[in-house]
């Protein structure tokens, strides 16, 4: 969708002009800087109008022309805002990237480097997206409340993936130093990275100042089992305490929800942590509340983001009922979830068809992934949850004996594997090829990218009901992590504790 601020940044620049504005009648011009100016200015209004290829036909004339080079640094930044204007209204991003990348030269203003963003964000060049993201967070950082959240994630993950650890420092620190803040109350999720980066660099004491900025109990439990992050757990070992963590985030997500009690996502923050300390009884009341007050269609009335986070209220409530055992109703609440989709997630019909396989249902399993808006077309999909979906698919075959299905499933997850390491891991032990996955997690162990999250699920955790197929799983898990060459990685680079949190 065409970004609002994009407008915004071709109308506040000096030389162009809303084409509904009237404009008095002039004399004819006849000074070359006059006439290379108003057609700028027509150039604009036919963009405006629609008429994209006058507009660009237009502006072509007026780069070629000697007198643009002659032009104020602020004209010739609104001419080339204009020319990605254009392409961007075409749905041609890359040559809108191309005119924004020059507009964000000289002067230097937050909506040219806005509108490169998206466009490099459309275009997958993630680094440079996030080259974008750090201008912005350095020069403009209360503009960074136009960025969705999701756009940091996203940007943080596929520089992860290319190993481009330089740019992914420097987006980090701009984002800190700018005291960004997600929406999810996870910034958690980015300080620990941030951390990690430094350490590696030598720069322990911005590393410990990152590590105070960590308030959440899983990321505390990464550093405390990652011999990486020794040099900063060791020194305050005491601001490391899981429990105490634990129950600070939890009251910190009460004080939040209080604060916004017409929007449901702090709620959802809320919830997941509840069912993180299993305490599944008060998830139910709370989601009760919630369900009243939304009774008879007043969902929008009450909660400005209900049509967003609705579905994710329901989904929790389904983990808490999951906890108790309670698997029909469970069934109910992801279907319900599903039913309340507004927006075309893929997410929750996985979890759907993965709760009916864990629970030996793979007929409706397969339903759930052939719901006209459940992910049936993977083109729909995240390679991530591409993953997800071969891997539910995978524990159905295993169900029906499907030989066939069980080979095509598995060769995508392996040809796949590094869009999700951990799904392989899972459908290793879904084929009950405990060796395989020993090898495996002896290789996740080993690598700088992949280590934290394999260390994290070894740790000890509070005991949970498992689905009858996931107990399966959990079995093979166990024997796979006693394993000698297991433990023996495991040490190596960090080591095993218990945490009182569900796995």
């Amino acid at each position: 969708m065409r970004k609002a601020w994009l407008f915004i940044a071709l109308m506040t620049l000096p030389g162009i002009v809303s084409a509904s504005v009237a404009k008095p009648s002039a004399p004819i011009a006849t000074d070359s800087m006059t006439i290379t100016q108003e057609k700028l200015e027509e150039a604009a209004e036919l963009e405006q109008s629609g008429d994209t290829a006058a507009a660009m036909a237009l502006l072509q004339e007026i780069l070629q022309s000697p007198t643009f080079t002659k032009l104020s640094p602020q004209k010739k930044q609104a001419a080339m805002l204009l020319g990605g204007s254009i392409e961007y209204r075409r749905g041609d991003y890359k040559s809108a990237r191309d005119f924004f990348v020059k507009a964000t030269g000289s002067p230097s203003t937050a909506s040219a480097w806005l509108v490169r963003l998206d466009t490099s964000y459309r275009i997958k060049d993630y680094p440079d997206a996030a080259l974008c993201a750090i201008a912005i967070a350095k020069q403009w950082p209360n503009e960074l409340s136009n960025i969705r959240d999701g756009t940091f994630y996203i940007l943080k993950d596929e520089l992860d993936a290319a190993n481009a650890s330089d740019r992914e420092l420097a987006l980090l620190e701009a984002l800190f130093d700018a005291h960004w803040s997600s929406e999810k109350e996870d910034n958690s999720y980015f300080w620990l990275e941030l951390t990690r980066l430094l350490i590696d660099r030598g720069a322990i004491a911005k590393a410990n100042i990152a590590a105070r900025s960590i308030d959440s109990a899983r990321a505390v439990i990464a550093m405390r089992v990652d011999k990486r992050f020794d040099a900063v757990v060791r020194t305050t070992e005491s601001s490391f305490d899981v429990d105490r963590v634990a129950k600070q985030e939890i009251q910190q997500s009460e004080a939040f929800s209080r604060e916004h009690p017409d929007k449901l996502a702090p709620q959802v923050h809320l919830l997941a942590l509840l069912n993180d300390s299993r305490q599944y009884t008060r998830v139910i009341a709370i989601t009760d509340d919630i369900n009243a007050k939304v009774a008879d269609g007043k969902g929008s009335g009450v909660y400005k983001d209900f049509s967003d986070q609705y579905l994710w209220v329901l989904s929790q409530r389904s983990r808490a009922l999951e906890g108790q055992g309670r698997w029909d109703e469970a069934v109910a609440e992801r279907i319900s979830a599903v039913q309340h989709n507004e927006h075309g997630a893929v997410t929750p019909a996985l979890n759907l068809a993965n709760l009916d396989a864990n629970l030996l249902r793979p007929k409706e399993a397969l339903e759930a992934l052939a719901e006209p808006d459940a992910p049936a077309n993977a083109g729909r999909t995240s390679a991530h949850g591409r993953m997800v979906r071969e891997r539910i698919l995978l524990k159905i075959s295993v169900q029906q004996k499907d030989e066939k299905g069980i080979a095509t499933h598995m060769a995508y997850l392996r040809n796949n594997r590094d869009h999700a390491i951990e799904t392989l891991e899972d459908a290793l032990l879904i084929t009950g090829d405990e060796g395989a996955a020993a090898n495996l997690l002896v290789e996740r162990l080993h690598s700088i990218r992949w280590r934290s999250d394999a260390l994290v699920e070894m740790q000890n955790y509070d005991d949970t009901l498992a689905a009858p197929f996931y107990q399966g799983m959990q079995k093979h898990w166990r024997n796979v992590i006693q394993r000698p060459e297991v433990l023996k990685a495991a040490n190596e680079v960090g080591r095993i504790e218990s945490f009182h949190l569900a796995r």
